[in-house]
């Protein structure tokens, strides 16, 4: 994705710690830090780190400034979310985790939205742009 190492490990801690904030990773939150795992280019042992990270409540200052390319990895985490043709409380909530470590404002949030629709207009898994249609109209 073109990011720097400590920016992905930064955005995959949050998320993380977002999906642990309950104490159980759902299913559908393992789906998400498992795909953002990849847009990110984390390999297992980053991933473990974060884990441990995670569990000693331990933060690293590196990587807190946004970057270029971080709306790639929104949208991978976007379209992991939409797989099942539904975006769980769970997905959704670390959806939003992302979008506010990236800072990613509202702006930056629909333009990363329509690119998913418009690889859908593109022939990519036709059923994607159902799914994007129902999880942008949930109340």
């Amino acid at each position: 994705m073109g990011l720097s190492k400590a920016r992905a490990i930064h955005l995959y801690d949050e998320t993380l710690r977002m999906a642990t904030e309950d104490g159980i990773i759902s299913e559908d939150e393992v789906g998400i830090l498992v795909i953002l795992a990849q847009a990110l280019g984390l390999d297992e042992e980053q991933r473990a780190g974060a884990h441990i990270r995670i569990r000693t409540a331990s933060d690293s200052e590196d990587g807190v400034q946004p970057e270029s390319g971080e709306d790639e990895v929104y949208r991978a985490a976007l379209v992991a979310a939409l797989h099942d043709d539904t975006v769980s409380d769970d997905e959704l909530a670390l959806l939003n985790t992302l979008a506010k470590a990236m800072e990613l404002g509202d702006e930056e949030r629909k333009a990363a939205e329509t690119m998913v629709r418009s690889d859908t207009n593109e022939g990519l898994e036709g059923s994607r742009l159902d799914r994007l249609e129902r999880f942008l109209n949930r109340d």
